[in-house]
């Protein structure tokens, strides 16, 4: 257990490890995250020096995570659970210029549904995801350029509600459950 204290705020809180991961070097974290607020399961992708990307589950209690599904050399971002159909989202990351970068759906089983085709470009260390429960979309926010973004929303069955150009970026989107 550790103890941290977030920068401009007094209060400190409590850290704990619970798990270790089954597929993560030493150093290395999840590149997505996401909770089942009402089993406490949480599911996290990463990816390995071999170019396989993981998506695990840990169910609180269990003494190790669990591998859901796997795959070769794509890269799984912004993975949500949606609460309303217990399924997860996420955008996989086309590993070659040939594939497109895809909306998908994995059930909690890791069965992987291909919802939709995104032609734009995606840069990972500018990009956020939620899930609107209210209207059943997936939104997620890119980098377009140094100074504007694309803020991009799909209903959960795949199809396209629109897409925004911003001035900034928006990082670290989120909708109340």
């Amino acid at each position: 257990s550790q103890t941290a204290t977030p920068l401009g705020i007094g209060d400190s809180f409590s850290i704990k490890k619970i798990t270790n991961t089954l597929n993560m070097p030493s150093g290395i974290f999840p590149v997505s995250i996401t909770v089942d607020n009402e089993t406490g399961d949480v599911y996290y992708t990463s990816n390995d020096p071999s170019n396989l990307y993981f998506i695990e589950k840990y169910h609180p209690g269990d003494s190790m995570p669990s591998v859901i599904t796997a795959g070769n050399r794509d890269t799984i971002l912004g993975l949500r659970f949606n609460a309303k159909d217990r399924m997860l989202y996420a955008v996989q990351l086309a590993s070659d210029v040939v594939k497109k970068h895809s909306l998908i759906r994995i059930s909690p089983a890791g069965s992987i549904t291909q919802l939709a085709s995104i032609g734009a470009a995606i840069n990972i260390k500018f990009f956020s995801a939620c899930i609107d429960p209210c209207n059943d979309r997936y939104i997620f926010s890119v980098m377009k350029d140094s100074a504007s973004g694309i803020v991009n929303q799909y209903y959960l069955n795949g199809s396209l509600v629109q897409k925004d150009s911003t001035s900034g970026i928006f990082l670290g989107l989120e909708m109340p459950q």
